[in-house]
């Protein structure tokens, strides 16, 4: 490429794509997805799916919930703390996956309500 060309590329870009510093300081900032997920009730609204995959895979940590549901770590700590706080899932025991406390899906349902 010759150097015109590179410099008639770069004032098609600037034409096309350049907006103003002005503009931009005045467009919104969206929130984080992260601070948008929890409902009126406070509860997370993935928490019934973080506790029927804690349960059906027998295992709880928020790294698995991190790689399963795709979220932040903050978000998959603060649902493990629901899922103790429920019963789904016993206490913290350093750092080894926390024991499931409910047996299988139907009394998960039953306990949300789903069965």
């Amino acid at each position: 490429m010759e150097e015109d060309e590179v410099r008639d590329a770069i004032s098609r870009l600037k034409e096309d794509y350049y907006v103003p510093i002005q503009e931009m300081a005045e467009a919104p900032i969206p929130e984080p997805e992260e601070e948008r997920t929890v409902e009126t009730n406070g509860l997370d609204p993935l928490l019934v799916d973080a506790a029927k995959l804690v349960v059906l895979r027998k295992s709880a940590s928020a790294t698995m919930l991190q790689r399963k549901l795709k979220i932040g770590f903050a978000r998959a700590a603060r649902i493990m703390d629901q899922l103790e706080q429920l019963g789904v899932i016993g206490p913290q025991e350093g750092s080894k996956p926390r024991k499931v406390l409910i047996g299988d899906i139907e009394e998960l349902d039953r306990m949300f309500g789903e069965g």
